[in-house]
């Protein structure tokens, strides 16, 4: 039997169409081929998260988190990885470049008592993997939580943070101001010092701008955009002794304890000094708050107060709220004025009438209370105190139609507590040849 192009049990002979239709076949597999690979491309861009070997070996699924704890990502056998990017709640958080992969992550920024998710992402030059989820259980206990602790050169007399709790500025008194790196909150760093003419005893930001009391000096200004280099922009000649600053940023306005006067200072928009009104209010003065258009003077005999409708042209009150020792710390939040009073501890009254203000209560705190900060939580405020060698001490004061100071911590410092700041869950202190930053954890 013979069959086109081929006789059984002979040698095979190819015809033209045979040698065309295997051309053909060729073809079709070659083109198959690319076609498979170029979807092995594709699926290699979305690959999958179970396929792509990126996990986060610590902590593991369902852990239970404390104050801190050192992340670990693996990316399994992918090779030349540019970086690993960590997101906690799906915010990102860190970039490491250099194996082994790690972040060691504070949580005083999360929640106590809630679960949290970890995911890392492995970043390849054409490519992404993304680990599976890890969720965790943040569970601090009660009470304050040392994140740092910084020796500095000079005695700090008081700290500021700057808006987004990236740089701290540490007015060191003889050494004038120390500026810190915070933005890894267990290791800061040191980036450069303003050296002052005067003492330098109380800083007040606003914006890129840093205001320095420095005694007879004085009260200076620096461009601070640059940390690493700042510059100065101008100077206000107190007559005496610049103490305490506090800015109305809205209004630009400075207010300046001097002795027993309040130094109110326009500035402009190129933070220079511009007019100045002068209030003598005849004691010696510690501290000043402005709220709801009065200056609030803490001083010798108690607290004082300035209707600053026109700043530079200040009304005095004849209304005193009188305290049994000195007021040297005070902060005024909503209706309330909270009092460091030194060697009787804190005190808080309401000012919703600013000429009948009422007792509201008050707390021996056993030290010597020299600045407050005050976190307002849902129905009541937790007071933090700096309260000289005694340490740092927290207090609830709440309001339920019989208004009360419970005790709730303290901690014990090396040194002495001379000034405190609350700001974004965070807590700093001055703690004479150092610094802290705490959290607090009901």
């Amino acid at each position: 039997m013979t069959i086109t192009g081929a006789n059984i049990g002979s040698e095979l002979i190819e015809t033209p169409d045979n040698i065309s239709m295997r051309n053909k076949s060729v073809l079709f597999i070659l083109l198959g081929v690319i076609i498979a690979i170029a979807n092995s491309c594709d699926d290699q861009t979305t690959m999958p998260t179970e396929l792509s070997n990126v996990t986060i070996v610590n902590p593991k699924e369902g852990a239970t988190v404390a104050d801190s704890i050192t992340v670990i990502i693996s990316a399994g056998d992918l090779a030349e990885v540019e970086r690993i990017d960590l997101f906690i709640d799906d915010d990102s958080v860190y970039s490491d470049f250099q194996p082994p992969y790690s972040y060691f992550w504070s949580t005083h920024n999360v929640s106590s008592g809630q679960n949290h998710t970890l995911t890392a992402r492995a970043v390849l030059e054409d490519t992404t993997y993304t680990s599976p989820t890890t969720t965790v259980t943040v569970q601090l206990e009660s009470g304050f939580h040392i994140i740092s602790e910084f020796n500095i050169t000079g005695i700090a007399v008081a700290v500021l943070p700057d808006a987004a709790a990236k740089y701290l500025f540490v007015a060191s008194s003889d050494d004038g101001v120390g500026i810190y790196d915070i933005s890894s909150l267990y290791s800061p760093q040191f980036i450069a010092s303003i050296a002052t003419n005067g003492k330098a005893v109380d800083i007040e930001l606003d914006e890129d701008y840093l205001f320095v009391a420095e005694e007879d000096n004085g009260v200076t200004v620096w461009d601070i955009s640059n940390p690493e280099n700042a510059q100065y922009i101008d100077i206000f000649d107190t007559p005496g002794i610049a103490s305490k600053l506090r800015l109305d940023t809205q209004n630009r306005y400075l207010y300046i304890i001097d002795n027993s006067s309040v130094q109110i200072v326009a500035y402009d928009s190129s933070y220079h000094f511009g007019n100045s009104r002068n209030t003598d209010l005849g004691v010696g003065l510690n501290d000043v708050a402005v709220n709801s258009g009065y200056a609030h003077v803490g001083g010798a005999d108690g607290v004082r107060f300035l209707e600053i409708a026109n700043p530079l042209n200040p009304v005095p009150i004849s209304t005193v709220y009188s305290t049994d020792t000195p007021v040297l710390g005070i902060v005024s939040i909503d209706s309330l004025d909270f009092l460091a009073k030194g060697t009787t501890g804190i005190d808080i009254f309401s000012f919703s009438n600013i000429f009948s203000p009422q007792f509201k209560a008050e707390f021996n705190t056993t030290g010597n209370s020299k600045m407050v900060a005050v976190e307002n939580v849902d129905g009541y405020h937790i007071i933090y105190v700096a309260d000289g060698v005694n340490g740092v001490g927290a207090y609830r004061y709440a309001d339920n139609g019989s208004p009360s100071i419970t005790s709730l911590s303290n901690l014990e410092v090396q040194g002495n507590a001379s000034d405190i700041v609350y700001h974004q869950g965070l807590i700093f202190v001055a703690d004479y040849s150092r610094f802290m930053i705490l959290r607090y954890e009901e």
